[in-house]
Protein backbone atom coordinates (compact mmCIF):
# COMPACT_ATOMS: atom_id res chain seq x y z
CA UNK A 1 0.00 0.00 0.00
CA UNK A 2 1.40 3.32 -0.89
CA UNK A 3 1.64 6.48 1.08
CA UNK A 4 0.33 8.11 -1.51
CA UNK A 5 -2.85 6.29 -2.01
CA UNK A 6 -3.33 6.71 1.69
CA UNK A 7 -2.98 10.63 2.05
CA UNK A 8 -5.00 10.94 -1.22
CA UNK A 9 -8.26 9.59 0.73
CA UNK A 10 -7.56 11.33 4.25
CA UNK A 11 -8.59 14.54 5.40
CA UNK A 12 -7.31 17.27 4.34
CA UNK A 13 -6.09 17.73 8.21
CA UNK A 14 -3.61 14.60 7.65
CA UNK A 15 -2.60 15.88 4.19
CA UNK A 16 -1.24 18.87 5.19
CA UNK A 17 0.57 17.03 8.27
CA UNK A 18 2.48 14.91 5.26
CA UNK A 19 2.91 17.71 3.17
CA UNK A 20 4.80 19.30 6.06
CA UNK A 21 6.48 16.06 6.17
CA UNK A 22 7.64 15.86 2.86
CA UNK A 23 8.60 19.98 2.18
CA UNK A 24 10.89 18.89 5.53
CA UNK A 25 12.66 16.41 3.50
CA UNK A 26 10.84 13.29 5.11
CA UNK A 27 9.42 11.88 1.62
CA UNK A 28 11.35 9.09 2.14
CA UNK A 29 9.27 6.19 4.51
CA UNK A 30 10.25 2.67 5.02
CA UNK A 31 7.40 0.40 4.56
CA UNK A 32 8.77 -2.47 7.14
CA UNK A 33 12.33 -3.44 8.97
CA UNK A 34 15.06 -4.64 6.25
CA UNK A 35 13.24 -3.46 2.87
CA UNK A 36 14.30 -1.09 0.72
CA UNK A 37 13.80 2.76 0.72
CA UNK A 38 11.40 3.95 -1.68
CA UNK A 39 12.26 7.43 -2.75
CA UNK A 40 8.87 8.95 -3.17
CA UNK A 41 7.97 12.72 -4.77
CA UNK A 42 4.55 14.01 -3.46
CA UNK A 43 3.38 16.79 -5.56
CA UNK A 44 -0.28 15.52 -4.42
CA UNK A 45 0.49 15.99 -0.84
CA UNK A 46 1.48 19.56 -2.14
CA UNK A 47 -1.55 20.28 -3.84
CA UNK A 48 -3.76 18.76 -1.01
CA UNK A 49 -2.01 20.29 1.45
CA UNK A 50 -1.95 24.07 -0.23
CA UNK A 51 -5.83 23.46 -0.70
CA UNK A 52 -6.63 22.33 2.95
CA UNK A 53 -4.24 25.53 3.92
CA UNK A 54 -6.30 27.78 1.16
CA UNK A 55 -9.68 26.51 1.99
CA UNK A 56 -8.74 27.41 5.66
CA UNK A 57 -7.40 30.80 5.13
CA UNK A 58 -10.90 31.77 3.03
CA UNK A 59 -13.10 30.07 5.81
CA UNK A 60 -11.01 32.49 8.44
CA UNK A 61 -11.35 35.36 6.33
CA UNK A 62 -14.86 34.90 5.14
CA UNK A 63 -17.10 36.79 7.85
CA UNK A 64 -20.18 34.91 9.32
CA UNK A 65 -23.94 35.48 7.94
CA UNK A 66 -25.06 39.02 9.42
CA UNK A 67 -26.91 37.70 12.06
CA UNK A 68 -30.80 38.86 11.79
CA UNK A 69 -31.27 42.56 13.68
CA UNK A 70 -33.02 42.03 17.33
CA UNK A 71 -36.32 43.66 16.81
CA UNK A 72 -35.75 47.17 17.97
CA UNK A 73 -37.26 47.86 21.44
CA UNK A 74 -41.00 50.04 21.90
CA UNK A 75 -40.31 53.67 22.12
CA UNK A 76 -40.69 55.15 25.35
CA UNK A 77 -44.48 56.58 25.80
CA UNK A 78 -43.80 60.31 25.61
CA UNK A 79 -43.90 62.09 29.21
CA UNK A 80 -47.41 63.38 29.57
CA UNK A 81 -48.73 66.87 29.16
CA UNK A 82 -51.05 67.17 31.83
CA UNK A 83 -50.18 65.93 35.25
CA UNK A 84 -51.93 66.00 39.01
CA UNK A 85 -52.53 65.02 41.98
CA UNK A 86 -54.54 64.81 45.42
CA UNK A 87 -53.29 65.62 48.75
CA UNK A 88 -54.35 64.88 52.37
CA UNK A 89 -52.97 66.54 55.10
CA UNK A 90 -53.60 65.62 59.00
CA UNK A 91 -52.60 67.84 61.44
CA UNK A 92 -52.45 68.51 65.36
CA UNK A 93 -52.82 72.38 64.36
CA UNK A 94 -53.18 74.76 61.49
CA UNK A 95 -50.03 76.92 61.73
CA UNK A 96 -50.01 79.18 58.69
CA UNK A 97 -46.36 81.58 58.43
CA UNK A 98 -46.30 81.70 62.57
CA UNK A 99 -49.84 82.10 63.03
CA UNK A 100 -51.54 79.06 65.44
CA UNK A 101 -54.46 79.32 63.19
CA UNK A 102 -56.22 76.43 64.33
CA UNK A 103 -55.43 74.99 68.05
CA UNK A 104 -56.45 71.53 67.03
CA UNK A 105 -56.93 68.74 64.67
CA UNK A 106 -56.56 70.34 61.50
CA UNK A 107 -57.94 67.93 57.99
CA UNK A 108 -56.64 69.93 54.95
CA UNK A 109 -57.28 68.37 51.00
CA UNK A 110 -56.00 69.77 47.94
CA UNK A 111 -56.07 68.77 44.70
CA UNK A 112 -53.51 70.60 41.59
CA UNK A 113 -53.00 69.83 37.70
CA UNK A 114 -49.69 71.28 35.87
CA UNK A 115 -48.79 71.54 32.87
CA UNK A 116 -46.06 73.02 30.60
CA UNK A 117 -45.26 74.35 33.75
CA UNK A 118 -48.40 76.19 34.94
CA UNK A 119 -49.85 74.38 38.14
CA UNK A 120 -53.39 75.24 39.55
CA UNK A 121 -54.08 74.04 43.23
CA UNK A 122 -57.00 74.14 45.66
CA UNK A 123 -56.32 73.73 48.94
CA UNK A 124 -58.60 74.20 52.52
CA UNK A 125 -58.21 73.36 56.27
CA UNK A 126 -61.25 72.27 57.88
CA UNK A 127 -61.64 72.03 61.78
CA UNK A 128 -63.50 71.04 64.58
CA UNK A 129 -66.13 73.95 65.77
CA UNK A 130 -65.96 75.70 68.98
CA UNK A 131 -63.20 77.78 71.57
CA UNK A 132 -59.86 76.96 71.41
CA UNK A 133 -58.59 75.70 74.96
CA UNK A 134 -58.15 79.39 75.82
CA UNK A 135 -61.59 79.99 74.89
CA UNK A 136 -60.94 81.98 72.05
CA UNK A 137 -61.47 81.11 68.44
CA UNK A 138 -57.90 81.96 66.49
CA UNK A 139 -59.39 81.20 63.16
CA UNK A 140 -62.71 82.64 63.09
CA UNK A 141 -64.32 86.26 64.29
CA UNK A 142 -66.78 84.91 67.07
CA UNK A 143 -68.53 81.40 67.98
CA UNK A 144 -70.32 81.76 64.63
CA UNK A 145 -67.45 79.29 63.43
CA UNK A 146 -67.85 77.13 60.57
CA UNK A 147 -65.77 74.11 60.32
CA UNK A 148 -64.35 74.75 56.80
CA UNK A 149 -62.12 77.80 58.14
CA UNK A 150 -60.20 78.65 54.78
CA UNK A 151 -59.70 78.18 50.90
CA UNK A 152 -57.03 78.74 49.31
CA UNK A 153 -56.84 79.24 45.14
CA UNK A 154 -53.44 78.69 43.70
CA UNK A 155 -52.01 79.94 40.06
CA UNK A 156 -48.41 79.04 40.42
CA UNK A 157 -45.82 79.53 37.05
CA UNK A 158 -42.43 78.18 37.32
CA UNK A 159 -39.50 77.77 35.17
CA UNK A 160 -36.34 76.28 34.85
CA UNK A 161 -33.35 78.92 34.26
CA UNK A 162 -29.98 76.94 35.04
CA UNK A 163 -30.23 75.99 38.27
CA UNK A 164 -32.59 77.95 39.43
CA UNK A 165 -36.17 77.30 39.15
CA UNK A 166 -37.96 80.62 39.06
CA UNK A 167 -41.70 81.30 40.14
CA UNK A 168 -44.60 83.87 40.47
CA UNK A 169 -48.14 83.27 41.10
CA UNK A 170 -51.06 84.40 42.83
CA UNK A 171 -53.32 83.32 45.83
CA UNK A 172 -56.99 83.82 46.93
CA UNK A 173 -57.82 83.45 50.26
CA UNK A 174 -60.93 82.54 51.47
CA UNK A 175 -61.76 82.91 55.36
CA UNK A 176 -65.23 81.64 56.15
CA UNK A 177 -64.93 82.38 59.63
CA UNK A 178 -64.32 85.78 58.96
CA UNK A 179 -67.58 86.77 56.79
CA UNK A 180 -69.97 86.02 59.29
CA UNK A 181 -72.46 88.38 59.96
CA UNK A 182 -71.19 89.67 62.70
CA UNK A 183 -67.80 90.26 60.99
CA UNK A 184 -68.91 91.54 57.86
CA UNK A 185 -70.01 94.40 60.39
CA UNK A 186 -67.13 95.04 61.94
CA UNK A 187 -65.27 94.80 58.46
CA UNK A 188 -63.02 91.95 58.89
CA UNK A 189 -60.91 90.64 56.34
CA UNK A 190 -63.22 87.72 55.29
CA UNK A 191 -61.43 87.89 51.28
CA UNK A 192 -58.39 88.83 50.54
CA UNK A 193 -55.46 88.41 47.51
CA UNK A 194 -51.78 87.78 46.81
CA UNK A 195 -49.08 88.35 44.52
CA UNK A 196 -45.57 86.35 44.43
CA UNK A 197 -42.31 86.15 43.06
CA UNK A 198 -39.68 82.94 44.34
CA UNK A 199 -36.88 81.26 43.18
CA UNK A 200 -35.30 77.95 44.51
CA UNK A 201 -31.89 76.58 43.64
CA UNK A 202 -30.88 73.45 42.80
CA UNK A 203 -27.67 73.41 45.09
CA UNK A 204 -26.57 71.73 48.41
CA UNK A 205 -28.90 72.71 51.20
CA UNK A 206 -32.01 73.92 48.34
CA UNK A 207 -32.05 76.96 49.33
CA UNK A 208 -34.71 79.46 48.44
CA UNK A 209 -36.43 82.81 48.10
CA UNK A 210 -39.89 83.89 48.65
CA UNK A 211 -41.73 87.37 48.29
CA UNK A 212 -45.88 87.64 49.00
CA UNK A 213 -47.66 90.84 48.27
CA UNK A 214 -51.18 91.30 49.94
CA UNK A 215 -52.73 93.47 47.51
CA UNK A 216 -56.44 94.24 48.77
CA UNK A 217 -56.97 92.93 52.09
CA UNK A 218 -56.97 96.52 54.11
CA UNK A 219 -60.94 96.60 55.68
CA UNK A 220 -61.01 97.97 58.76
CA UNK A 221 -58.03 97.55 61.20
CA UNK A 222 -57.80 93.84 61.00
CA UNK A 223 -55.32 94.47 57.86
CA UNK A 224 -53.57 91.94 55.53
CA UNK A 225 -51.88 94.56 53.31
CA UNK A 226 -48.31 94.36 53.29
CA UNK A 227 -45.53 92.33 52.27
CA UNK A 228 -43.96 88.98 53.96
CA UNK A 229 -40.15 87.89 52.85
CA UNK A 230 -39.19 84.44 53.74
CA UNK A 231 -36.51 82.13 53.08
CA UNK A 232 -35.08 78.88 53.80
CA UNK A 233 -33.04 75.75 53.22
CA UNK A 234 -33.96 72.41 53.02
CA UNK A 235 -31.84 68.74 52.22
CA UNK A 236 -33.49 65.63 51.23
CA UNK A 237 -31.26 62.38 52.68
CA UNK A 238 -32.05 59.16 50.90
CA UNK A 239 -32.26 56.65 53.46
CA UNK A 240 -30.40 53.64 52.77
CA UNK A 241 -31.35 51.59 49.14
CA UNK A 242 -35.04 52.32 49.63
CA UNK A 243 -36.59 55.57 48.17
CA UNK A 244 -37.54 56.87 51.39
CA UNK A 245 -36.28 60.20 51.85
CA UNK A 246 -35.44 62.07 55.20
CA UNK A 247 -35.70 66.19 55.03
CA UNK A 248 -34.67 68.42 57.45
CA UNK A 249 -35.72 71.91 56.90
CA UNK A 250 -35.50 75.54 58.13
CA UNK A 251 -36.98 78.96 56.95
CA UNK A 252 -37.14 82.10 59.07
CA UNK A 253 -39.72 85.50 57.67
CA UNK A 254 -39.44 89.20 58.00
CA UNK A 255 -42.57 90.88 57.58
CA UNK A 256 -43.75 94.54 56.51
CA UNK A 257 -47.04 94.83 57.73
CA UNK A 258 -48.75 91.80 56.54
CA UNK A 259 -51.31 90.96 59.40
CA UNK A 260 -49.87 93.50 61.32
CA UNK A 261 -51.12 96.82 62.90
CA UNK A 262 -48.49 99.83 63.45
CA UNK A 263 -47.43 99.16 66.68
CA UNK A 264 -48.08 95.28 66.87
CA UNK A 265 -44.51 94.16 66.38
CA UNK A 266 -43.99 94.94 70.08
CA UNK A 267 -47.12 95.79 71.91
CA UNK A 268 -45.56 97.39 74.51
CA UNK A 269 -44.16 100.07 72.87
CA UNK A 270 -46.62 101.18 70.42
CA UNK A 271 -43.90 103.07 67.79
CA UNK A 272 -42.41 99.73 67.23
CA UNK A 273 -44.39 100.32 63.93
CA UNK A 274 -45.60 96.93 61.84
CA UNK A 275 -42.25 95.71 59.94
CA UNK A 276 -40.35 93.61 62.10
CA UNK A 277 -38.77 89.56 62.30
CA UNK A 278 -42.13 87.48 61.76
CA UNK A 279 -41.42 83.46 62.50
CA UNK A 280 -38.80 81.08 61.79
CA UNK A 281 -39.65 77.56 61.81
CA UNK A 282 -37.90 74.09 61.94
CA UNK A 283 -38.68 71.01 60.55
CA UNK A 284 -38.02 67.28 59.50
CA UNK A 285 -40.06 65.06 57.23
CA UNK A 286 -39.81 61.61 56.14
CA UNK A 287 -41.24 60.87 52.49
CA UNK A 288 -42.35 56.65 52.47
CA UNK A 289 -43.17 56.05 48.58
CA UNK A 290 -45.55 52.74 48.49
CA UNK A 291 -45.71 52.68 44.99
CA UNK A 292 -44.88 55.28 41.60
CA UNK A 293 -47.91 57.32 42.94
CA UNK A 294 -48.78 57.35 46.21
CA UNK A 295 -46.50 58.30 49.23
CA UNK A 296 -47.42 59.09 52.90
CA UNK A 297 -45.39 61.49 54.85
CA UNK A 298 -45.16 62.07 58.62
CA UNK A 299 -43.84 65.37 59.59
CA UNK A 300 -42.60 67.54 62.99
CA UNK A 301 -42.35 71.01 63.16
CA UNK A 302 -41.46 73.47 65.77
CA UNK A 303 -42.45 76.93 64.99
CA UNK A 304 -41.29 80.23 66.72
CA UNK A 305 -43.21 83.42 67.21
CA UNK A 306 -40.88 86.43 66.33
CA UNK A 307 -43.43 89.42 67.37
CA UNK A 308 -46.07 90.06 69.36
CA UNK A 309 -48.85 90.09 66.80
CA UNK A 310 -47.85 86.22 65.61
CA UNK A 311 -47.14 85.33 69.97
CA UNK A 312 -50.51 86.27 70.41
CA UNK A 313 -51.88 84.08 68.18
CA UNK A 314 -52.45 80.36 69.59
CA UNK A 315 -48.70 80.68 71.79
CA UNK A 316 -50.59 80.41 74.92
CA UNK A 317 -47.67 82.34 77.57
CA UNK A 318 -45.06 81.24 75.07
CA UNK A 319 -43.36 82.01 72.26
CA UNK A 320 -43.00 78.46 70.34
CA UNK A 321 -45.64 75.64 69.11
CA UNK A 322 -44.47 72.17 68.31
CA UNK A 323 -46.65 70.60 66.04
CA UNK A 324 -46.95 67.89 63.25
CA UNK A 325 -48.82 65.07 61.60
CA UNK A 326 -49.16 63.30 58.00
CA UNK A 327 -49.70 63.72 54.57
CA UNK A 328 -50.87 61.35 51.86
CA UNK A 329 -49.95 62.27 48.08
CA UNK A 330 -51.81 60.58 45.25
CA UNK A 331 -49.58 61.64 41.93
CA UNK A 332 -51.42 61.16 38.59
Amino acid sequence: MAIRSFTLTTAAGLSLVFALQADAGQANVSLATGSAATSTTTPSMREAATSAAASTVLEAQTPPPAASPATSPAPEPPAPTVTGGVNVDLFSHYVWRGFVLTDRFAFQPSVYVSTHGLTLTSWSSWSSTGAADDGSYPDCFDSDCPVLREHDFTVDFTKPVGKAALSVGYINYIFPGFRTDTAKAADAVGVTNEIYLGAAFTVPANPFVKIYFDVDGDDGPDTSKGTYLQFGVSQPIPLGDSKATLTPMFNMAYNFGEWIADGGCDITDPSSGANCWNDANLGVKVALPLTSKFTITPAMYLAIGLNDTVKAVGYGDGDTKFWGGVSFTYAF
